[in-house]
C-alpha cells in the first residue's frame, strides 16, 4: 500500500493545484459474475496488480491510498489533468490484460480526474473522492478500448519536427563513428510494418545498412558507467520521444530500441535504465518495444523473467533476442516477441537450423517469432518458407529506413 495522501509534501503552496484521480478499481457486477465464488481470493490479486501498476506510473512525490473496498485516491505531481487521465487509462489497461487476457470484454475500470489543492489533500480521502466526483472528468476504460479524445492526448513533442532526444542520440553516436536508423519490423506474411526499431548501423562495410545490436556495433568500454550504457539511455529516450511524435501525428506505430542483457543483469545498470524508462510516457496505441539483446546461451530463464518483471512499465512490450538459437522454455516468459539474430555471414543451413527449431520452442509462449539479420534475398525467402512471422534486416527494407529527423511516415508501411 502506498503512503497516505495526507503525508504529501506540504512545502507546495496552498494556491498550487495538482491533478488527482479517484481510480475505481473495478465495476464489481460484471467481475463477480465471471469470477463467482473465487472473488474473495481474487480480490487480493486485483488490488496487488493495481498497486504495482500505480507505483510504476507515479512519480517520486506521488502517493495513493485505498478508499473503501474498490477505490483509490491517486495523485500525479507535474502532470496535467489530461495526462493524469491517460495514466489512469494505462493502469486500467495493464491490469485488465493481466487479469483477463484476450477473452473478456466486459471488465471495466472507471476513473474521475480533477485538480485539488494541497490543503484538500490534508483532509480525509473520502472528502477528496467526493470533491473529485463533483468536479472531475469521468473516464470509463474497458479491456479492449481506451476512451481518449484528441484533447486528452499527451503531446510532448511537435508532430512536424524532430525532438531533442532524437537529435542528441544522433550527435552522440556520430562521435563514435556510427549512425542511427529506425528500421521496420516487417510482417513477412502481410508484407507490411507498423513497428520501427531504433538501431545503430555501420557507416561502411559489407552490411553497412544492416541493423546491429548496441553492444555488438560499438567498440567501447562496457559496464554501467561506460559509453555503451550511456548510448542505450540516449536511444531509449529517442525511441520514447519518437513514439510520442507518431502519436501526436495521429498515426499508429510501435517504436522500439534495444538494451543488452548485461546492462539489465547489472544492479546499477538496471536501476539507471529502469529509472529512465519510467520517465518516458507513451500511448497504448503507440507502445514502446524494449528489445533485450545479446541474451547468452545457457542464461537462467527464471532470472531473465525476474528482470522483465522489474522493468514492467505501462505501454512497454518486451522482445527477447537470443544470440543464437532460441532455448527451450519451461514457463511462459510474458514477452510480446521472441527471436534470434543471424550472424553477418550466415549460411543457409545455419538459418534453416534456427528456423526449424522456432515453432516448437515458441509453443505456449503466446509470442510472435522474429529474426534479425535477414540481409540477403535467399535468407528472406527461407524465412518466408518456414512461416516466420516477423523479420528485421537490410534485404527487407528497400527505402524504408528512417533517421527520425524527417516527417513521420504513414503506417502501415508497405514492402
Amino acid at each position: 500500500m502506498g503512503t497516505g495522501v495526507g503525508s504529501l509534501n506540504k512545502q507546495t503552496t496552498a494556491s498550487t493545484t495538482l491533478p488527482a484521480a479517484k481510480l475505481h478499481v473495478l465495476q464489481l457486477e460484471p467481475i463477480k459474475e465471471k469470477i463467482g465464488d473465487r472473488w474473495p481470493r481474487m480480490s487480493l490479486l486485483v488490488h496487488s496488480l493495481f498497486e504495482k501498476a500505480l507505483r510504476h506510473a507515479q512519480g517520486p512525490q506521488d502517493h495513493f491510498m485505498k478508499v473503501g473496498e474498490l477505490s483509490y485516491v491517486v495523485t500525479f505531481h507535474g502532470s496535467t489533468p489530461e495526462e493524469a487521465a491517460i495514466a489512469c487509462a494505462a493502469i486500467a489497461r495493464e491490469v485488465c490484460e493481466h487479469l483477463f487476457g484476450e477473452g473478456v470484454e466486459t471488465a471495466s475500470v472507471r476513473s474521475v480526474v480533477g485538480e485539488v489543492t494541497p490543503d484538500q489533500l490534508g483532509e480525509n480521502c473520502e472528502a477528496v473522492a467526493e470533491f473529485l466526483e463533483q468536479t472531475g472528468h469521468e473516464n470509463v476504460v474497458t479491456k479492449s478500448t481506451i476512451e481518449m479524445t484528441p484533447d486528452q492526448a499527451h503531446i510532448a513533442v511537435d508532430a512536424k519536427t524532430p525532438g531533442h532526444a532524437v537529435i542528441e542520440a544522433h550527435e552522440f553516436i556520430g562521435q563514435l563513428g556510427r549512425k542511427l536508423c529506425f528500421f521496420p519490423l516487417w510482417d513477412l506474411k502481410k508484407h507490411t510494418s507498423s513497428a520501427l526499431i531504433l538501431c545503430p548501423v555501420a557507416l561502411t562495410g559489407k552490411n553497412g545498412c544492416e541493423p546491429h545490436s548496441i553492444h555488438g556495433s560499438v567498440a567501447a568500454p562496457h559496464g554501467p558507467d561506460g559509453i555503451l550504457a550511456k548510448l542505450e539511455l540516449r536511444l531509449l529516450r529517442a525511441a520514447g520521444e519518437y513514439a510520442q511524435r507518431v502519436h501526436a501525428s495521429h498515426k499508429v506505430c510501435a517504436v522500439g530500441t534495444g538494451v543488452s542483457y548485461d546492462t539489465l543483469s547489472s544492479f546499477s545498470g538496471r536501476v539507471r535504465y529502469i529509472t529512465t524508462l519510467k520517465e518516458i510516457h507513451t500511448s497504448p496505441v503507440c507502445p514502446l518495444l524494449l528489445k533485450i539483446e545479446d541474451i547468452p546461451q545457457g542464461v537462467h530463464l527464471g532470472r531473465l523473467g525476474e528482470i522483465m518483471n522489474m522493468a514492467t512499465v505501462p505501454n512497454v512490450r518486451f522482445l527477447l533476442e537470443f544470440t543464437d538459437r532460441i532455448p527451450d522454455f519451461d514457463f511462459r516468459m510474458g514477452a510480446a516477441g521472441i527471436g534470434a539474430v543471424l550472424p553477418d555471414d550466415c549460411a543457409a543451413w545455419q538459418a534453416e537450423s534456427v528456423l526449424k527449431s522456432m515453432p516448437n520452442r515458441l509453443l505456449g509462449q503466446h509470442a510472435f517469432g522474429f529474426l534479425r539479420g535477414l540481409h540477403s534475398a535467399p535468407l528472406t525467402r527461407l524465412a518466408a518458407h518456414y512461416d516466420l512471422r516477423f523479420g528485421l534486416g537490410a534485404a527487407l527494407d528497400g527505402q524504408h529506413r528512417y533517421t527520425g529527423l524527417e516527417a513521420v511516415p504513414d503506417f502501415p508501411l508497405s514492402a
